[in-house]
């Protein structure tokens, strides 16, 4: 019986993709503006992405801090279409769910950079499982 590629297991191709040299850039910002580790990042990516979205992610990484800094701050500083678009790791909907949150939170008076921890431990959480 033939064997086709798509029955096979692709995370081993998937994770050489991921460890190139252009990757490491990208997933060394994301990871200190995440403040998660390389691999819990790689991990979301192999398992969300397929392999032609893994091979242009720097070009999408590169192309949202180009076209995303003008966007509103709480949507940027969160990453929301980043995560969502440009390497959609995160479900769109959960992603609107924590910019609400943090948005009440800072309508309600607390300090931006609390509330923008708060949303960043949520989104931490959704990349971890």
């Amino acid at each position: 019986m033939a064997e086709y590629l798509y029955e096979k297991d692709l995370r081993e191709m998937k994770y050489i993709i991921i460890t190139s040299p252009l990757h490491e850039v990208v997933m060394s910002e994301l990871a200190v503006h995440y403040s998660l580790g390389r691999q819990v990042l790689r991990r979301k990516m192999i398992n969300e992405c397929d392999m032609s979205f893994l091979e242009n992610i720097p070009a999408r990484y590169e192309v949202w801090k180009a076209e995303d800094s003008v966007r509103d701050p709480v949507e940027r500083q969160l990453g929301m279409r980043l995560l969502t678009v440009y390497i959609p790791m995160l479900p769109p909907e959960e992603m609107k769910a924590v910019e609400m949150g943090v948005r009440s939170q800072i309508s309600e008076g607390i300090p931006e950079a609390e509330a923008y921890e708060s949303g960043m431990d949520s989104i931490r959480e959704m990349i971890r499982r």
